[in-house]
């Protein structure tokens, strides 16, 4: 498709029923000292036909560093689009209007941006590098 969004006529994920779908991974977020960056299987994406939420578990370790969770709805102006950088899996990077960015990091990137694009939400297909998004945020 010409538009930048992600589609896949093989791929199709059907979220008609729903059911959450849940990832886990790592993540670099914003926090209270600024980014952090946690190893997998400290974060997780989930994604319904409603919303998306990415988080830092377990609660007490977000609490005491300070980091944020995201909550986006289709609709509301959250950019998603791929990442990658030479050091970690492919990644995502969602990216909320007047926010700094989140990344998730996954090796199950293609089926989690799917997910998303079948929920509603605007997903680039346009890959773009990490290290220089980072130390622009």
């Amino acid at each position: 498709m010409t538009d930048g969004r992600l589609t896949d006529p093989q791929k199709k994920v059907d979220m008609a029923d729903n059911v959450p779908r849940r990832w886990v991974g790592a993540g670099t977020m914003p926090g209270s000292l600024g980014y952090m960056q946690a190893t997998a299987p400290l974060v997780v994406l989930e994604v319904t036909t409603a919303r998306l939420a990415l988080w830092l578990r377990p609660g007490i370790l977000r609490k005491v560093a300070g980091i944020q969770s995201l909550r986006a709805a289709p609709g509301d102006g959250t950019l998603i689009q791929p990442i990658k950088n030479n050091w970690s899996w492919p990644g995502i990077e969602f990216k909320r209007p007047e926010s700094p960015s989140f990344y998730f990091w996954t090796r199950k990137r293609s089926e989690a941006l799917e997910a998303l694009a079948a929920a509603g939400f605007e997903v680039s297909k346009e890959e773009q590098p990490f290290a220089s998004r980072w130390r622009a945020t």
